[in-house]
């Protein structure tokens, strides 16, 4: 059963999030939060086959788009920051929290890309979350080439497009927001079980990369590397693995 939600956030923005939830069971169930990457949203196949495998395992999901995205509240113009997507996880583990068909103490968290990244941040700073796995993690601040950073800084904006948003307008502030961030001071910080992905295969999260931040976290820590590259989700047999070692993760951790 799926269901949508509008979730305050101490922003003062509402974000739009579904909660999937596995057949009716005697007992609350865990729950893993759900994050996109850089300019995706909630509905993206990689993101919702997750969702499909935790309900299969008895776990709970809640996918919401990021601030100023999507169906959430704001603009990508003023609310799209790396700081209030990490912001807002607290308001959504306490919202989490609150559900009677929830337990308390199993509340996890997934984020692919920038949104992995954004999951790593997040189990450093809410002791609610008790375990995360971080797929294809970002590095915390945005890698591109000098000349496209440079028209960035000198226009103040740089437009991007997906499958689902025709033009995404992100202000210099964003990018000034987002170098602010590094995983190797995130990743030692934590003390949740952990698991992170790579692709062998990615130009954009380079594995070595990744395999770096899982290094540095303590243990219990796991690190997978699929011979896959970022877009994933385009590519069946790489979603089906890659879905099933995450979903697994949790069955196991929560």
């Amino acid at each position: 059963m799926e269901t949508r939600h509008e979730i305050e956030t101490k922003l003062g923005l509402q974000l739009v999030g579904l909660l999937k939830m596995p057949e009716a069971t005697a007992q609350s169930c865990p729950l893993v939060i759900l994050l996109h990457g850089f300019t995706g949203w909630k509905q993206e196949r990689h993101i919702r086959a997750l969702a499909d495998a935790l309900a299969a395992k008895g776990i709970a999901s809640l996918r919401c788009d990021a601030p100023g995205s999507g169906e959430s509240e704001g603009t990508f113009e003023d609310d799209y920051t790396m700081t209030n997507y990490i912001a807002v996880v607290d308001d959504l583990v306490n919202w989490a929290q609150s559900l009677p068909s929830i337990d308390p103490e199993r509340i996890a968290i997934w984020g692919h890309s920038m949104g992995g990244f954004v999951a790593l941040a997040s189990a450093v700073r809410y002791p609610g979350i008790k375990a995360v796995c971080c797929c294809q993690p970002s590095s915390g601040w945005k890698v591109m080439e000098p000349a496209a950073e440079k028209t960035w800084r000198e226009t103040g904006w740089a437009t991007f497009a997906n499958s689902h948003f025709a033009e995404i307008r992100l202000p210099y502030s964003f990018l000034e927001d987002r170098s602010h961030y590094d995983a190797t001071h995130e990743s030692p910080k934590l003390r949740v079980p952990s698991l992170f992905i790579a692709g062998s295969l990615d130009t954009d999260v380079m594995p070595d990369g990744v395999k770096a931040m899982a290094e540095l976290a303590p243990m219990p820590t796991e690190y997978l590397e699929f011979p896959a590259t970022h877009g994933y989700k385009r590519n069946p047999e790489m979603l089906s693995a890659i879905t099933e070692a995450a979903a697994s993760f949790f069955d196991e951790t929560l």
